[in-house]
């Protein structure tokens, strides 16, 4: 809740143009929160808000200011732990303004197959699908799209219990 509400402020400040990057260096601050290393230094007494946010903007190559102010604000107020939750919400945030949305295909299909995937999901979401394909022997077809909550699992062996189901009722 209280990172939807940082993600919130920090998506109405920025312009459009300015939402990739800042995406970027959310993802990173996100992962680099497991890093024990990072934290050290983000949560030290030792060191000023300033010299945090220029550590941060070292680490992340960006040193957009409404960025960095934010980032400062969220050091001010000891929220580090929430980079990762802010990340995904700003994330959807931007998937939603812009209608483009990222997914996982996994299973053993075609770039084709994928292709045709994309399209159908975008002509059902009206928005813009790319969908990353990992081969995978799952007996099937499974599809994730997060930010849409899109979560869909075609297995060879649940499909022939159905049919035989089927075939069994209509008996």
């Amino acid at each position: 809740m209280i990172a939807d509400k940082y993600a919130k402020a920090l998506f109405s400040a920025l312009q459009p143009e300015e939402w990739e990057e800042a995406k970027k260096g959310l993802e990173i601050l996100g992962r680099l929160n497991r890093n024990p290393r990072f934290l050290l230094v983000v949560k030290s007494p030792l060191l000023g808000a300033d010299e945090k946010v220029q550590f941060i903007s070292d680490v992340t190559g960006i040193s957009n200011q409404k960025f960095l102010n934010f980032v400062k604000i969220v050091l001010i107020n000891k929220r580090v732990d929430l980079f990762k939750s802010i990340f995904q919400t700003f994330n959807r945030l931007v998937a939603n303004a812009n209608k483009k949305y990222r997914g996982v295909v996994e299973g053993e299909i075609s770039y084709q197959e994928v292709k045709e995937l994309e399209n159908r999901l975008g002509e059902k979401f009206n928005a813009q699908i790319e969908l990353d394909l990992h081969r995978k022997r799952v007996g099937g077809i499974k599809l994730f799209i997060d930010v849409l909550d899109v979560e869909v699992s075609l297995v060879e062996q649940r499909v022939k219990e159905e049919l035989i189901q089927s075939i069994l009722k209509a008996i």
